[in-house]
């Protein structure tokens, strides 16, 4: 027999997260490591209940190595080191892997800035980017490409990272292009549509927007909103859906008997019209909660589409879902 979760989408602890003490590390090794509880946002948290990462972290050949790994599935997801026992500052070689165990990310930080070639690739294996940077502003040619394999971005900057930035379509055309200063979105920036029309213009400070005008296809200023990006939701926000989960959500019996507890991600499309597809279980402490989220999200109402330069777009979202037993 199945039975209601009440709203406790939240993850089970096999540690005293309030016994932690995080103000000063001392001397430690690789087998002796500190253990930092992280929050679905890579915060530090000391509620067991919040914990969807472990952090450990030991002095190795003058700075604080760190390893970040899932909780409870334990996957490594990242790798790198700090300056010091503060844990502010990334110093040296940093290295990011997908769910599946591929390497999603490597780079370099010097002084907690990125510094030199940094390559990003999707969970399949595929390039992503290849950016390269001086001391956190991305210089020279910067590339991005789409997963199937078609460049969609391109960037030419001076060492101090100022120049010029374009977003393309699949067919190579402009998208959404303008100036950087200092690596950041500088000055008039315009999205066009892939006939070169001007769709958006929109004015940067320093990454920073000031000012949006949206266009019709004749040219004249579309009257109403003018959004530059919006990410998907769920309809009604953060509220209605804890009320979704709590109205909803089913804990399989089979996983309460085994005691199973965890936060299962999940990966899915949130299309133009707001309805959801491509579900992916990125990871699971059980199939058995797999398919009671699998289950639970196709049951969703459509959800509010994401926004590009005023118009809906398909966006790839990945959601976490914990079950705790009290």
């Amino acid at each position: 027999m199945k039975s209601h979760l009440p709203f406790l989408i939240t993850v089970a602890l096999f540690f005293c997260v309030n016994c932690i003490y995080t103000k000063q590390l001392i001397a430690q090794s690789a087998n002796n490591p500190l253990y930092f509880y992280l929050d679905n946002n890579y915060k530090e948290t000391k509620n067991a209940k919040s914990v969807a990462f472990i952090e450990a972290v030991w002095k190795d050949a003058g700075q604080w190595r760190a390893q970040m790994m899932t909780f409870p599935g334990k996957v490594l997801v990242k790798d790198f080191s700090y300056t010091d026992s503060t844990r502010t500052q990334k110093q040296g070689r940093v290295l990011s892997f997908h769910f599946n165990g591929n390497q999603s990310d490597s780079g370099f930080y010097v002084a907690d800035k990125l510094h030199g070639d940094y390559f990003s690739w999707y969970d399949d294996g595929n390039i992503e980017s290849e950016f390269h940077y001086n001391m956190g502003n991305p210089v020279d040619t910067c590339l991005k490409w789409s997963p199937g394999g078609t460049l969609n971005y391109i960037s030419i900057t001076d060492s101090n990272g100022n120049g010029l930035c374009r977003e393309l379509y699949s067919s190579g055309k402009s998208k959404f292009s303008g100036r950087l200063f200092q690596g950041k979105q500088h000055g008039l920036w315009q999205a066009k549509s892939e006939t070169g029309v001007v769709k958006m213009q929109v004015q940067f400070t320093n990454g920073e927007i000031q000012s949006t005008a949206c266009f019709n296809p004749d040219g004249s200023v579309k009257i109403g909103d003018c959004v530059f990006e919006k990410l998907a939701s769920f309809p009604g926000g953060a509220e209605a859906w804890r009320l979704f989960l709590q109205q909803n959500l089913q804990y399989p019996s089979d996983a309460q008997t085994r005691k199973i507890t965890g936060a299962v991600k999940v990966a899915f499309n949130v299309a133009k019209d707001g309805k959801l597809d491509s579900f992916v279980i990125l990871s699971s402490p059980d199939k058995s909660l797999s398919d009671e989220v699998l289950r639970l999200m196709k049951l969703s109402p459509t959800w509010v589409p994401a926004l590009q330069y005023n118009e809906p777009v398909i966006y790839r979202h990945i959601q976490s879902i914990s079950f705790y037993l009290e």
